[in-house]
């Protein structure tokens, strides 16, 4: 096994473990330990894969399954236990799924390569290895939803999310290239769910409103006829400390009008 492959096994052991944290999460209102939404979060999407999709045995229903399902119990369990049955505190639990989060972007890489992969063994047709991929990186966590495709795809946050996945299948179909997606993937769901209106808008209105504030106070033309205007200008003038920042705007506009 080369190095890619043995980084692509261990982003999928941290991806599944990120599903079964995230099946708790769906999970969390039951009153038992929710054990198949740990196992459907993590390996549903596989499950319908090798049924709908290769028409094939489920590799979930062999013994070689048995390690990651065993792996995924124990994170869910775990999950479970720490956050919903003992309650931590809020800054733990906001730490864990800002955790799984970045480990389920990574890890989506990887289901797409094993999807992808698996499904260039049994089939030629371009739109079902595309749709193996898609559907093991994704499936999983529509079943353990049990919501609607129409439900699901109601939240903007959703469709970049699926979105970004189908560009990774799409990718991988056309470069086989495991680590680039991986990378391509983490990065694409960092940049989807940036709230860019949150980012624009704090940083133009204090870089705009400061300026504007000096161009309406201080403009740079200085008309004669208008005493009110003259007036006012001498009066801020002589307050310059309430606009510190505005200072040096102020200054080169005042050397302008003396000009």
């Amino acid at each position: 096994m080369d190095s890619n492959n043995i980084f692509i096994s261990l982003i999928y052991y941290v991806g599944i473990a990120s599903c079964a944290a995230q099946g708790a999460e769906k999970g969390k209102y039951e009153y038992n330990i929710p054990l198949l939404y740990y196992i459907a979060n993590a390996f549903g999407g596989g499950f319908i894969r090798d049924v709908i999709f290769l028409k094939m045995h489920p590799w979930l229903l062999t013994s070689s399954a048995l390690p990651d399902l065993v792996l995924v119990i124990i994170i869910g369990f775990l999950y479970t236990y720490y956050f919903f049955i003992c309650k931590a505190n809020e800054k733990q639990y906001s730490i864990a799924i800002q955790l799984v989060t970045i480990t389920d972007a990574f890890g989506l890489g990887s289901f797409i390569c094993i999807g992808m992969d698996k499904a260039f063994i049994y089939s030629n047709n371009v739109f079902t290895i595309i749709t193996c991929g898609y559907v093991t990186a994704i499936g999983g966590g529509i079943l353990a939803s049990g919501k609607s495709l129409a439900k699901i795809f109601q939240s903007r946050k959703t469709v970049r999310y699926h979105f970004v996945t189908l560009l990774g299948c799409c990718y991988y179909y056309i470069f086989r290239h495991s680590l680039c997606l991986v990378y391509i993937i983490a990065i694409g769901l960092f940049m989807a769910n940036i709230d860019y209106k949150k980012l624009y808008n704090p940083f133009c209105r204090n870089l705009i409103t400061p300026c504007l504030k000096v161009f309406l106070l201080y403009p740079v033309s200085y008309n004669k006829s208008n005493s009110f205007q003259r007036q006012k200008i001498i009066k801020i003038t002589k307050k310059l400390d309430n606009y510190p920042k505005c200072s040096k705007i102020y200054l080169v506009q005042q050397r302008i009008r003396q000009c």
